[in-house]
């Protein structure tokens, strides 16, 4: 199975040609005056994939839901990586994904990224907060 090596939070990403920008990176609570506030945000993922995943396509989910587990914003896509023959024998292949999306107002949301094959999600919390 794929493998969601790292997530990165910032304000804005691009993934091209396997290198990423991204515009004030590693965000992991956004502070508000005021809440519930809403928040447009840019997510990097990197997913590796072992040799015979290579070559097909991989569906994935990007979910944030509130705390009683209302999904807020939801971003699917699919990802087909292609094995680079220059790489060593064993060695996983990579592949960036970059998405910036809207959240609608809360005033505490959860991002939950997962593979919809698996029941088991990787959350990276998040907060709004009145400062």
């Amino acid at each position: 199975m794929p493998e969601l090596d790292y997530a990165i939070l910032a304000d804005h990403v691009r993934a091209e040609r396997g290198v990423a920008y991204m515009i004030a990176g590693s965000i992991d609570t956004i502070f508000s005056r005021r809440v519930p506030v809403g928040q447009n945000v840019g997510l990097l993922l990197r997913v590796t994939f072992t040799q015979n995943e290579c070559g097909r396509p991989h569906r994935t989910e990007v979910f944030c839901q509130d705390e009683d587990g209302e999904r807020l914003a939801n971003v699917t896509g699919t990802i087909t990586p292609e094995r680079d023959d220059s790489l060593p024998p064993g060695w996983d292949t990579g592949a960036l994904l970059g998405l910036n999306f809207g959240i609608p107002p809360a005033e505490v949301w959860c991002l939950c990224v997962r593979d919809p094959r698996r029941r088991q999600e990787r959350q990276e919390p998040s907060t709004t907060s009145a400062a």
